[in-house]
């Protein structure tokens, strides 16, 4: 692994939104950022590379008893190395201390990585989101029960 697990904060929004941006066709611009971690229900977690920038990111929505994964980016060159595991894993902890039950998320159907991922870490497929994407491509609901 490259660097350390941080909280990442208001100040490291520039840094999320260039990671954001090699993972995704539409980014989250650095105002977007800025806001999502003004929020006291949103955890951000990252892993730094050497050169101040992140090699990955998760965040992380928390409402009544469950968490939300709404996003997790993993930079070009640090892709296959365990970091996304690594955060999701994270992330179902920081969730369970926080007393929820339940996480889930939506991934397109055809990140196949992505799904494999959740899988290994006991995620379900719930249902889908039919023509959910802009491209039409469905997204695929998960979750995994925390505590059990």
């Amino acid at each position: 692994m490259q660097g350390g697990l941080v909280v990442l904060r208001t100040h490291d929004a520039p840094r999320l939104a260039a990671l954001h941006a090699t993972g995704f066709e539409r980014p989250w611009s650095v105002k977007g950022w800025e806001e999502m971690l003004r929020q006291s229900t949103t955890l951000c977690l990252g892993v730094e590379a050497s050169d101040d920038a992140l090699s990955a990111a998760i965040a992380v929505q928390f409402a009544f008893d469950t968490a939300e994964i709404l996003t997790l980016v993993t930079a070009p060159s640090a892709r296959r190395t365990g970091l996304a595991r690594h955060l999701v894993e994270a992330a179902l902890t920081h969730a369970g201390e926080r007393g929820m039950s339940r996480m889930y998320l939506e991934v397109s159907e055809s990140n196949d990585a992505a799904r494999e991922l959740y899988a290994k870490l006991a995620f379900r497929t719930d249902g889908r989101r039919r023509a959910y994407y802009s491209d039409g491509r469905d997204a695929v609901l998960l979750s995994r029960e925390l505590g059990v």
